[in-house]
């Protein structure tokens, strides 16, 4: 009876071991892969914070570049308006005329 009782004891004590190291195995690969998630993350996070900044870079370019377009455009106007009134009034006008109208235009 004795035999068979170790020999219960030895099955049940390997099957709990091959049971006991299944999961110390499956733990360790859930660890690997938690690890390897982390990693990613971190890596996905600082292409995130990088991107933030270039579109930062990229919007105030873009404002600086409009800025810039409206001025062109302002200035196209006052020569379009100079262009106008030299074109529309110089047979009609003295010079010192001419001149006050596109004094007048440019402020």
């Amino acid at each position: 009876m004795d035999e068979i009782k170790a020999e219960i004891r030895n099955d049940l004590k390997t099957k709990m071991d091959e049971e006991t190291n299944r999961k110390i195995k499956n733990a360790e690969t859930a660890l690997s892969k938690n690890d390897e998630l982390l990693k990613e993350n971190q890596t996905l996070t600082t292409d995130n914070n990088t991107l933030i900044e270039k579109n930062k870079k990229l919007t105030e370019q873009c404002d600086e570049l409009t800025k810039k377009l409206t001025d062109i455009e302002d200035g196209n106007k006052v020569l379009s308006n100079v262009k106008d009134t030299l074109k529309n009034g110089y047979g009609f006008w003295n010079k010192s005329e001419i001149l006050d109208k596109i004094i007048s235009i440019i402020k």
